[in-house]
């Protein structure tokens, strides 16, 4: 005898013996819902033996709670199409298993409805990854909206500070000068006096509402906004700035929001070096391709060891910004070897916050 023949002589002829051997819960029933089969794998679900569910009605025997429709819609789906799928969840002590059921109309030689199979497969896992997921994202969401209202806090002081340390001294010496003037209507030289303060008043509220919300960002595009600080920057003498590269810089397929992160994180890159960082030289590279925009600043400061250095807010917050846009952010720097920022983002995604 071949081994094929031996192997087909052995091979039991029963559906149960199959059924036992699947790993997962297949449970059959006829038109009342009687359960009829019932594998090991379910006994081992649900805690049952077969010989104590046969002919009872699987809603009695059963206790879970469907989570994509209710039990009256699946059975009404599975009558009227044939089949049903769907989510299921079942109380084990103080835990929840998660299952997913797909089932099907049984039908005899003749086409005759005569009951329903169904097939359960423990989705715990999956779920509960899942879970996690929407957690984690959660806190993400909750970090960026505390790390936004932190940089806007910040912001406001800055503000105030400012309008405090400037503008108001300035004021107050104009006002100064017109009640001299009035009193010696003669001395016109307080009245010029007066008049260059109110230009120079003029010119720090400009350059105040500039760094709020940049207007060259906003009527001439990202490029120009960003030529015009690198030329302020150049021009102070405080720091050597060189665009390496623009290309493919077509600003018509980059949203708003996405040209906006870009150019805070250059801000918040040249105060940073102009801060820490000792450098004399910074370069910046924007290159778009394949649908994403990736920004490299680069300082030949005097860098820093990241694991013994605690991130300040304005890094944190350029961070958060950009896995916001579900971008990329990666830092590379070590004592003596300056600091390299790598920053890539989607170029059309926009703020859902």
């Amino acid at each position: 005898m071949s081994l094929t023949n031996e192997v087909s002589h052995l091979w039991p002829n029963q559906p149960g013996f199959i059924l036992d051997n699947i790993s997962d819960v297949v449970i059959s029933t006829d038109l009342n819902y009687a359960v009829k089969s019932w594998n090991k794998a379910a006994e081992e679900m649900f805690g049952l033996k077969v010989i104590e569910v046969l002919d009872k009605s699987i809603r009695d025997v059963v206790d879970y709670d469907f989570l994509t429709d209710s039990r009256e819609t699946a059975w009404i789906e599975l009558r009227r199409d044939g089949k049903w799928k769907g989510v299921m969840a079942l109380k084990r002590g103080d835990s929840e298993i998660f299952l997913e059921c797909s089932s099907s109309c049984i039908k005899g030689p003749d086409d005759q409805l005569m009951g329903y199979v169904s097939i359960y497969r423990d989705i715990t896992l999956q779920k509960n990854l899942e879970k996690m997921m929407v957690e984690e994202e959660v806190r993400k969401k909750r970090e960026i909206i505390k790390a936004i209202m932190e940089a806007q806090e910040k912001e406001r002081k800055e503000i105030s500070s400012e309008l405090h340390d400037n503008v108001n001294q300035i004021l107050t010496t104009c006002k100064l000068f017109l009640e001299i003037a009035r009193n010696n209507p003669a001395d016109a030289r307080f009245i010029d006096d007066c008049y260059q303060n109110i230009q120079m008043v003029i010119e720090e509220i400009r350059n105040i509402s500039h760094n709020l919300t940049p207007y060259t960002l906003k009527d001439l595009g990202l490029a120009a906004a960003v030529h015009d600080i690198v030329q302020k920057i150049n021009q102070s003498g405080k720091l050597s700035i060189r665009l390496l590269s623009f290309q493919n810089l077509e600003e018509e397929t980059i949203s708003p929001d996405i040209k906006l992160a870009i150019f805070r994180s250059i801000q918040e890159k040249i105060s940073n070096v102009l801060k820490h960082s000792q450098a004399t030289e910074l370069s910046i590279a924007l290159t778009v391709y394949e649908e994403k925009i990736s920004l490299i600043l680069t300082d030949n400061g005097r860098g820093f060891d990241e694991k013994a250095v605690k991130r300040g807010i304005g890094l944190n917050n350029i961070q958060n910004r950009v896995e916001y846009y579900k971008g990329s952010f990666h830092l590379k720097t070590a004592p003596g070897e300056g600091c390299e920022w790598r920053i890539e983002l989607p170029c059309n995604q926009e703020s859902t916050l």
